[in-house]
């Protein structure tokens, strides 16, 4: 019977974005949550405007008033990005399957391998592209580093890994190779159970080039393929205190950054005071309630174990489909792996 590369085709145009769309809804569900504007293959446009008027002020009755003023608006501009994959069928399995039902059960079987992986990497990329450093160096010929933050890594993805200075380690396809770099390295598998906080990364090949050796280092940076030139604006990027967000930063414009705070804590450690100096920070600076707060299950229990006294009467505490959802100060916290 067999299913031609025609059919194929017309299959991935119509099932291949909704697939894409359910699989993100799996598995990153910060994404499917957000409020996006949806201006697809287009630039798109945002104007600030911040600060106030020097004219503005109270004035004694009969008093002469003040010279006009103005503000003038800053015009910021974002650019499409793109998320790529391609399809492997083997020509004998399209060739023998036994009727259309089962040929379109085959590429449907491999569409939501490939969207799957979409999806994994876009919610990753919603949160940063980077993906740290290595937590030490690692000699020549070894298959494994070791992380510290092991959350956006997982089993099967592709890693690019540059220098500090932005050189490429291990980065490209094999016909890419070139001296001293290397194709990009595929996780095969990850240690979950950390020593002293130390996660264990294993690639399916060895850090090393077709020309040589590549030691990586504790200031190299590890991002998601492609990722470091082309991902889209993370809100790693827009929660910057100092970094540019399509193209204007804080020395562009006034009160043009996010918000951040280090932990405090012994070793670094979340507390409760700290989450709240951040809270706060926002309120005043934005003038409006915080929307949204999110997390990954390993902070989650770093804060819900401030708690540990007190579980039983946690107050803000909301039911939600038969179990308990944890809010801080009555907003839910919403938790995503990726993050």
């Amino acid at each position: 019977m067999g299913i031609t590369a025609a059919e194929v085709f017309q299959l991935a145009a119509r099932f291949g974005a909704k697939k894409v769309h359910e699989q993100v809804n799996l598995v990153a569900p910060f994404v499917d949550k957000m409020k996006t504007l949806k201006i697809e293959g287009q630039t798109g446009y945002v104007t600030v405007k911040t600060g106030g008027i020097g004219t503005t002020g109270f004035l004694a009755d009969g008093a002469a008033l003040p010279a006009g003023d103005s503000k003038k608006p800053e015009q910021l501009t974002y650019y499409p990005r793109h998320l790529f994959t391609r399809l492997d069928l083997p020509r004998g399995g399209l060739e023998l399957v036994r009727d259309v039902k089962d040929g379109v059960r085959l590429v449907n079987e491999q569409l939501d391998t490939a969207a799957k992986d979409v999806a994994r990497q876009l919610g990753r990329a919603v949160f940063s592209a980077s993906l740290g450093s290595p937590d030490g160096g690692t000699a020549p010929g070894q298959t494994t580093i070791e992380v510290t933050d092991i959350m956006g890594f997982r089993v099967g993805m592709a890693l690019d890994i540059y220098t500090a200075a932005g050189a490429a380690q291990c980065v490209g396809e094999t016909a890419d190779l070139v001296a001293g770099t290397e194709r990009s390295k595929i996780v095969q598998s990850i240690n979950w159970t950390p020593a002293a906080g130390v996660y264990t990364i294993t690639f399916t090949e060895a850090i090393d080039s077709a020309t040589g050796t590549v030691t990586l280092n504790a200031t190299d940076l590890i991002f998601l393929r492609g990722a470091k030139d082309n991902a889209l604006t993370s809100l790693d990027d827009v929660t910057s205190e100092s970094g540019d967000v399509y193209d204007k930063g804080p020395t562009d414009i006034a009160e043009w950054s996010g918000n951040t705070l280090a932990s405090t804590g012994v070793g670094g450690a979340l507390t409760d005071a700290d989450l709240r100096t951040v809270h706060d920070k926002i309120r005043l600076r934005r003038g409006e309630e915080v929307g949204a707060v999110c997390t990954n299950p390993l902070v989650l229990t770093s804060y819900m174990n401030l708690f540990t006294d007190n579980h039983r009467f946690q107050r803000g505490d909301v039911l939600d489909h038969y179990k308990l959802k944890p809010t801080f100060d009555g907003i839910a916290i919403e938790v995503d792996p990726n993050c």
